[in-house]
Order: structure tokens, then C-alpha cells, then sequence
């Protein structure tokens, strides 16, 4: 039995010095990570979870001024500008968007002509978690009573709000074929504080 052993331990010393050193370093490596591998070694710690956006609650009611420059160079009397006093009612928050309800009231001369501000429907917007607003549209699309113009397109919304005021503009262009103008501008300015 000793024997039997004894000539075991020769031919594995006999077989470890035929590899090799490159090979018998592996082997150590090797055997080392898994020896600790086998340990219980502990495990890494779960990554904690990103908390979600935050962004300003635009909720509630805001009144302010909707104020309107129109540039038609075909129109007699030139540029003109015209401001409404608006109300906006937030119903509805999710996130960065919204929707509620706007409502003009008073009026205005412009190119001769007294405007009522008589418009109200449904408006909606969105805004990003740094108080930047990205948009902002209400419906009908506020023209020039009287004067047959088609709205065609309009610029990307600028503005910034805050938890006590809200700013927009933005351009639109319209057209207005019956009185042979192809382009007119709209500068939309919208100035509103928290109610």
C-alpha cells in the first residue's frame, strides 16, 4: 500500500515538471480564483434605482395677456399689434405635458378695424424639467376677424415657466389668397402669471 502510494506521488511530480511554467502559473491561477470563489464570497450591492423626472406643476389657473404682432406687407396701414387678456385653466399634468382650457376676452384696434377677443377652447403644452417650454398650442388657431387668411405652419415654441409665471412665443405663418397675400407672420407672445 505505501508503495502503491509512493509511485502515485512520483508520476505526478514526473508529469508536473513536463508542463510548461506558463501553463502551471494558469493552473495556480485558476485554482486560486475558484478556491475563493467557493468561499462565500459576497456579492455586489444592487445599484440604486434613478428617481423620475421632476417637473413643474403647471396646474391651476394663470391670467395674463395674449399678445399678437402681424406683419403683412400687402395689408394696408403696415404691421400691426393687438393684445387679449387670457385666462388658462390646468386641468391635467402628466410629466412634462399638459391640457386645460383657455379663454380671451376684451379687445383691440388693428388695421382700422375694432377686434374683439372673443376666443376660448382647448389648449395644451409641454414643458421639460427645467422649466423650459417646448410648446404650447390652443384651439381654434387665432386669426384677424374679417380678414380671409388660412393658417399654413408655424416655429418651434420658445419660453420658460416658473411655479408663478408662464412665457411663450412663437411665429406663424398664414396665407391669405382672397386678398392676393401669399405670406403673413403672426408673432405670438403669450405673458401669464399663477392665479
Amino acid at each position: 500500500m505505501i508503495w502503491t502510494t509512493w509511485r502515485r506521488y512520483i508520476a505526478v511530480l514526473d508529469a508536473a515538471d513536463r508542463k510548461p511554467p506558463q501553463k502551471i502559473a494558469f493552473t495556480v491561477i485558476l485554482s486560486a480564483v475558484l478556491s475563493a470563489g467557493s468561499c462565500g464570497g459576497s456579492s455586489p450591492s444592487p445599484t440604486a434605482a434613478t428617481p423620475p423626472p421632476v417637473f413643474i406643476n403647471v396646474t391651476g389657473g394663470w391670467s395674463g395677456t395674449y399678445l399678437s404682432t402681424f406683419n403683412i406687407p400687402q395689408f394696408p396701414g403696415g404691421p400691426g399689434a393687438g393684445a387679449c387678456n387670457m385666462n388658462v385653466t390646468i386641468t391635467s399634468q402628466d410629466g412634462g405635458q399638459f391640457s386645460g382650457t383657455f379663454q380671451l376676452t376684451g379687445n383691440y384696434a388693428n388695421f382700422g378695424v375694432l377686434v374683439t377677443c372673443a376666443w376660448s377652447g382647448p389648449t395644451s403644452g409641454s414643458v421639460t424639467t427645467t422649466g423650459t417650454v417646448t410648446d404650447l398650442r390652443v384651439v381654434p388657431t387665432i386669426g384677424i376677424p374679417g380678414v380671409a387668411c388660412t393658417y399654413v405652419s408655424r416655429s418651434a415654441v420658445t419660453g420658460v415657466v416658473s411655479p408663478t409665471a408662464f412665457n411663450a412665443n412663437w411665429t406663424e405663418q398664414w396665407s391669405c389668397p382672397s386678398l392676393g397675400i401669399t405670406a403673413a407672420d403672426f408673432n405670438r407672445a403669450v405673458s401669464l402669471r399663477k392665479q
